[in-house]
């Protein structure tokens, strides 16, 4: 009983990991596009992102993150960190990336994603950041 309350004490003590929205960006499109000549980076990796916010900003830390169904990291994508954008807008982001090869060989139903924004500026100068 011990060895339990010690584990779950742990457990509650434990750092997080890093804390993001989820919410204010959403996936409306995709692509990965091999480059066969390029050895070192072989794919190019592109989301089509929609602002959920309800406030403009002026610069943001935010990414698009993919993973097999299962959960295994395939690659990720940041968003540019300084543009204007007003709810409602879509943005690209997109950039040769490491991203693991399965991303071009596992079905695309096979394949999720997750949007993660860790800071963000509006156009009024508060600077929001989600720990």
């Amino acid at each position: 009983m011990r060895l339990v309350i010690g584990v779950l004490c742990l457990l509650a003590t434990a750092a997080p990991a890093m804390a993001c929205n989820s919410e204010m960006l959403t996936v409306v499109g995709w692509q990965a596009i091999k480059d066969e000549g390029n050895p070192v980076l072989p794919y190019s990796l592109s989301a089509e992102v929609k602002y959920e916010g309800h406030r403009a900003y002026r610069m943001i830390h935010a990414g698009v993150m993919f993973s097999d169904v299962l959960g295994e990291a395939l690659g990720q994508v940041n968003l540019a960190k300084d543009q204007n954008v007003s709810p409602g807008d879509s943005i690209t982001a997109d950039g040769l990336v490491d991203v693991d090869k399965r991303i071009g060989t596992i079905s695309r139903d096979d394949i999720a994603f997750r949007t993660c924004v860790w800071s963000i500026v509006y156009d009024d100068g508060t600077v929001e950041e989600f720990n």
